[in-house]
């Protein structure tokens, strides 16, 4: 089963020139092993080609666009400050149907108040 920071991995291997494992550790904050562990993880969920570090971009694309909402699933808690998101977020405040509703990813640093 992938974990969250698993598409992280995935989304920086896809990147040009592909980076190192420690070089995507240290980017994330994430020790090697993690690293590692994602790629395991990304292989078996054919994100990865087996054996290998080479993203299959058809696969991925699909899964950020169909599946990943799945995987994670948003749930809306009680109101607490966070990062704006969505209808809060500045490029889209305003310009979003839904105005009454507000989200933010919980975070004791963010900016925004909402579940």
């Amino acid at each position: 089963m992938l974990k969250g920071q698993d598409l992280l991995v995935a989304l920086h291997l896809a990147g040009k020139p592909e980076p190192t494992l420690a070089a995507i550790a240290a980017k994330l904050g994430m020790s090697y092993g993690e690293v590692h562990g994602a790629v395991g993880r990304l292989q078996h969920a054919q994100l990865l080609l087996p054996g290998s570090r080479e993203v299959i971009l058809p696969n991925l694309e699909e899964y950020l666009l169909h599946g990943a909402r799945y995987s994670f699933p948003a749930t809306v808690g009680e109101t607490a400050r966070g990062v704006p998101t969505g209808n809060l977020a500045a490029p889209l405040e305003g310009k979003l149907l839904g105005g009454e509703l507000a989200f933010a990813w919980k975070h004791p640093r963010g900016e925004a108040r909402a579940p």
